[in-house]
């Protein structure tokens, strides 16, 4: 087990990052020939070094579930990831290390995976082999402080979070540090930046890789191929899960009790590898379960059961290191009250889109958490001092990051919120699972569906069933294809992806949407998640999924529809382009007009076909609500 950092090998780390900071910063001058940025060479070293210090140290040492009082350091645990390109074979996999030194070298790319696959060690990874092997200085900065700010200039605020230690940097020296390729941008946690902000966030980034091309640039995030196919500059890949090596290894460097690893592996190889491989896939579950194999020595099989256990745990964690030492609950509420509190504070600030709090921030939504808690229990009495501290030291589910407090993880705000879900009154489900459901990459309504499926079956799926059956149906009152699209998916951006095979170049068409309207989709993504009948979005647009420009050429540009809306725009679009010249992308502001080329490329069908598998759910569902009735009324008599 690897030991603890002291305080003082943090800042003497931390101390001697600062003789490469100046370093590269005339490197950077040599190599642009700028006699600008040759002025500015004391300013850019003078102001950004208290923030790279302090950055290198930040993404170096990390605290954790498993000790949340010492820090951890990520060069002695950390675990390597692969990685594979989105919408390519599962052959075509890469090591992290080879996917930093592309970035490095000046390529684009965003990473995804689901909660807890190791994104963010992976970005601070970056950070670190950015500082040790580039001429590049790393700008780390997490997304989620966009939100609540209005009017954002995504370059403004990186350069405000990163020169608040020293004015000295002025906005355009920092602008033009960017354009000499000092820094190389890490943006991690776009999935966390509030729904309505992501757009105009989107457009930011893709303005940034025209304005600043020298500047080397990755992004974390959740899955979102909706977003991120529109970003023609930037390669998606997606982060592999871990394989049994992986895993064996996160645990034998984990800072956690020698016995507990050797028992916990040892069931692992006994037999649980085999009942919850899918688990032990993510670090986070992995670590999870690794403590709460300590308590119970048994782990549930279904994900929500699998967070309560966890959560029992970590109320009444034993300390392995200081003779089963239990800690005091300030508040002194019992475990269900405590569980009923902090999933009122979770689930009002998930509806808020609030992820990261200052400490106003946190006291606040705390105080509307217990106050919502107390009209439900009357033992619920605690002060938000109070409650805050047991969120901190007793159970450690939110930490301090700099000046604001976070989740440990986030997908424990998501199954609080769950639970909270799951205790509101039949008569508000709908209204607030509709909600939630704008989130649909997230995972609160699926683990609501497995917590509660007879209420959520009931009281939402079956009316939001009904509404889209209504909706995209041709028998039921479709007025036309392309009402429905533009209802579901909003306005797209339509483009031509040029793919390269055996040294010969071929254009096909994709759609992208950056502005889906999340209120009527959100809820359909969710019924399309947990039911195994339907694959997520990609259902709606798996018409055009393969639609090369030969193809799309052969049933659009057809004699007959030469005088129809948007006629010119695809024969531009679907006109020869050289190998040398980047293919057009173009925005198509959806109207009942559209209806020629959206019937041609095959989507009235899809919508027909979709109504037709949302038709065969319901009568599933309807089909287990009237059985649990009658069976009811078997045991009633």
């Amino acid at each position: 087990m690897n030991p603890s950092p002291t305080s003082s090998a943090i800042a003497s780390a931390s101390s001697a990052i600062g003789d490469t900071i100046g370093k590269k910063i005339g490197e950077a001058i040599i190599r642009s020939g700028s006699k600008i940025l040759d002025k500015a060479k004391v300013s850019l070293e003078v102001g950004f070094r208290p923030y790279l210090e302090k950055n290198y140290a930040r993404c170096r040492y990390y605290k954790t579930l498993l000790d949340p009082y010492e820090p951890c350091d990520l060069e002695a645990t950390y675990i390597n990831v692969k990685l594979h390109l989105k919408g390519r074979t599962a052959a075509e996999i890469v090591e992290d290390t080879k996917l930093i030194n592309r970035f490095l070298d000046g390529e684009k790319f965003v990473v995804t995976g689901l909660a807890g696959c190791g994104k963010s060690m992976l970005m601070k990874s970056a950070v670190l082999r950015t500082y040790g092997s580039s001429n590049s200085l790393p700008l780390f900065f997490e997304l989620r402080k966009l939100n609540g700010l209005k009017n954002v200039d995504l370059v403004e605020q990186i350069h405000e979070d990163c020169s608040q230690d020293g004015k000295e940097v002025s906005f355009g020296q920092f602008k033009l540090a960017l354009r000499s390729g000092l820094f190389a941008l890490i943006l991690d946690g776009f999935d966390e930046i509030e729904y309505d902000q992501r757009k105009d966030i989107s457009e930011q980034i893709i303005e940034f890789t025209t304005n600043y091309p020298q500047c080397p640039i990755i992004i974390s995030s959740r899955p979102d191929n909706d977003v991120f196919g529109s970003w023609s500059e930037f390669k998606v890949f997606e982060v592999e899960k871990f394989d049994k090596r992986q895993t064996l290894a996160l645990i034998d460097k984990a800072k956690y009790d020698e016995g507990v690893r050797k028992r916990f592996k040892e069931a692992l190889e006994d037999r649980l590898f085999k009942t919850h491989g899918s688990f032990l896939q993510s670090p986070l579950l992995t670590i999870i379960m690794m403590f709460t194999f300590e308590e119970f020595a048994e782990i549930p099989t279904k994900m929500h059961a699998f967070y309560a256990r966890a959560f029992d745990t970590l109320f009444q964690k034993h300390d392995a290191d200081k003779d089963q030492f239990v800690r005091k609950i300030r508040t002194g509420l019992s475990r269900e009250d405590f569980k009923l509190t902090l999933s009122c504070f979770c689930a009002i600030s998930y509806l808020a889109e609030k992820f990261s709090f200052n400490a106003d921030e946190l006291n606040k939504f705390v105080g509307e958490g217990i106050n919502y808690a107390k009209n439900v229990s009357p033992n619920v009495e605690p002060s938000s001092v109070d409650f805050i501290q047991d969120l901190r030291d007793a159970v450690c589910l939110i930490q301090e990051d700099g000046l604001n407090f976070v989740f440990v993880h986030r997908s424990f705000q998501e199954y609080f919120t769950a639970v909270f879900l799951d205790k509101v009154h039949e008569s508000r489900i709908k209204a607030l699972g509709d909600r939630l459901a704008t989130r649909f990459n997230d995972d609160v309504l699926p683990m609501s569906l497995d917590m509660s499926r007879e209420k959520m079956e009931q009281n939402w799926l079956i009316p939001n069933l009904d509404f889209y059956i209504d909706f995209l149906g041709s028998r039921t009152g479709r007025k036309n294809t392309a009402t429905v699209f533009k209802g579901l998916l909003g306005q797209p951006y339509i483009f031509r992806e040029r793919i390269y095979e055996k040294k010969e170049s071929k254009d096909r068409i994709q759609f992208t949407f950056t502005d889906l309207p999340s209120e009527t989709l959100g809820p359909l993504e969710i019924i399309c998640v947990t039911e195994p009948k339907l694959v997520g979005a990609a259902f709606l647009i798996k018409s055009v999924r393969q639609l090369t420009v030969e193809n799309a050429r052969r049933v659009l540009l057809k004699e007959q529809y030469a005088r129809r809306k948007s006629y010119a725009t695809w024969r531009n679009l679907l006109q020869p382009i050289a190998d040398n010249r980047q293919p057009p992308t173009i925005r198509f502001p959806i109207t009942a007009a559209d209806d020629w080329w959206l019937n041609e490329l095959g989507f009235d069908e899809t919508f027909d076909e979709l109504a037709s598998i949302l038709t065969v759910i319901k009568r599933d569902v309807e089909r287990r609500v009237e059985n649990r009735r009658k069976l009811l009324d078997d045991l009633i008599g």
